[in-house]
């Protein structure tokens, strides 16, 4: 299916409008806040991001997940002057993945991945990986281009904490005090996220960790002291072997189920090792970490 960006513009709006109570405002976070239809969150570094959770109940080999656990992506916009750059990722079904990157890169976005994050997943589940630079607002009108295309809907309120934002039946103190790192609880899952130290440029532009060289591990239970583990950890080229070594001494508890780029023309460069694991929370947690201590903190 092939979509003109007037098309997918169309299409966009009736996918995700903007609320009556999100202002235009005149700061470029207002537009760009107007312009996705709600308010993202303020990030350290000037980083503006939206996470692009769809609501879709998914299973990875044959465990029913919150849509948290595995299903998140994201948008995040930080500006240099009048410019703004974007780096984005978009969930979507596997059938819809080619819509969505015709979508894309009819608004101007130009897409730097496609792949799977998971294995065994139903339904099958498509990462559309893209960046811009120009316009914060066009560059906004771009991504909901490519979240209308995908053709799902999308959980609002995960910028924000609210009532819902637990995580049931898991020990938080003692899976922070394994990961050395505070665990942020959304809707039924613990997230954890570790910046990379280094500074970073995507194009040439300013690229701070929030945009996406960060690792990041989620949690949830599954009931009976069990929990399930979905993590993604950015790598160094040189890290990497050392990372699926000390993967692969830990057995089939983790399993790696993607080794890939997630952009193209970062410095320096990255790699995603993508992982699953079900089994006791303090076990995962402590392989993880082992996985990070193999990184700079």
């Amino acid at each position: 299916m092939k979509l003109s960006a007037v098309g997918a513009l169309t299409l966009a709006s009736l996918f995700i409008s903007a609320p009556p109570g999100v202002a235009a405002g005149t700061t470029w976070q207002d537009k760009v806040n107007h312009t996705m239809g709600w308010e993202g969150e303020l990030m350290p570094d000037n980083v503006l991001r939206f996470t692009l959770t769809p609501n879709l109940a998914a299973h990875i080999d044959g465990v029913p997940v919150f849509p948290d656990l595995a299903l998140d992506g994201y948008a995040a916009f930080h500006t240099e002057g009048s410019q703004a750059l974007v780096a984005a990722e978009v969930v979507t079904i596997e059938s819809r993945a080619p819509a969505v990157i015709d979508a894309a890169t009819a608004a101007g976005l130009s897409v730097t991945a496609e792949h799977n994050h998971l294995l065994r997943d139903s339904p099958r589940l498509i990462f559309v990986h893209m960046m811009g630079v120009g316009s914060a607002t066009t560059l906004a009108q771009g991504i909901r281009c490519a979240l209308a295309a995908a053709g799902l809907p999308i959980r609002r309120d995960e910028d924000q904490q609210d009532a819902d934002d637990t995580a049931r039946h898991l020990d938080k103190s003692a899976l922070e005090g394994i990961l050395k790192a505070p665990g942020k609880p959304v809707d039924g899952v613990l997230e954890f996220s570790f910046e990379r130290p280094e500074e970073f440029s995507l194009s040439g532009h300013a690229f701070p960790p929030s945009m996406g060289a960060e690792s990041e591990i989620h949690i949830q239970s599954i009931g009976g002291g069990r929990a399930a583990e979905v993590a993604e950890i950015a790598l160094l080229p040189n890290e990497v072997p050392k990372a699926l070594k000390v993967l692969h001494a830990a057995g089939l508890r983790v399993k790696v189920t993607a080794l890939h780029n997630h952009f193209l023309t970062e410095e320096p460069r990255l790699f995603f090792i993508h992982t699953w694991g079900t089994g006791d929370p303090g076990y995962l947690a402590r392989t993880l970490r082992s996985v990070l201590d193999q990184t700079p903190q």
